[in-house]
């Protein structure tokens, strides 16, 4: 006596997406540098914008920035070195790359000026 045949199986789904190859510790530096560099290009009392700071880890183009509060600027920079410290690469650059001479305050915020 034979036995009867099994049935085919249905094709697999397709995986997700790649983060083009960055590691997720790279991902996640990216995301909290993105998450915090807003507070410092708020400007408050009588501050003027005269840091600068990159404008994503990684990146060479900079822009100016208050620092809120003594050491706050410590926490980017951090989040810059640790980032080369785990040789992430393919910086996202948010702001275009232009020689900025001068920070400015324009509403409120700290802007970089040619």
């Amino acid at each position: 006596m034979s036995g009867r045949s099994g049935t085919s199986g249905s094709a697999g789904r397709g995986g997700a997406g790649g983060s083009g190859g960055k590691s997720q510790v790279c991902l996640d530096i990216e995301a909290e540098y993105a998450r915090e560099l807003p507070r410092f290009l708020v400007r408050s009392g009588q501050q003027t914008c005269g840091n600068r700071v990159a404008s994503a880890p990684g990146c060479l183009c900079e822009v100016h920035v208050q620092e809120p509060a003594p050491l706050a600027l410590e926490t980017l920079m951090n989040l810059g070195y640790r980032w080369s410290d785990e040789h992430c690469t393919n910086p996202v650059c948010t702001t275009p790359c232009a020689p900025a001479t001068r920070g400015a305050c324009q509403n409120g915020r700290c802007v970089t000026l040619p």
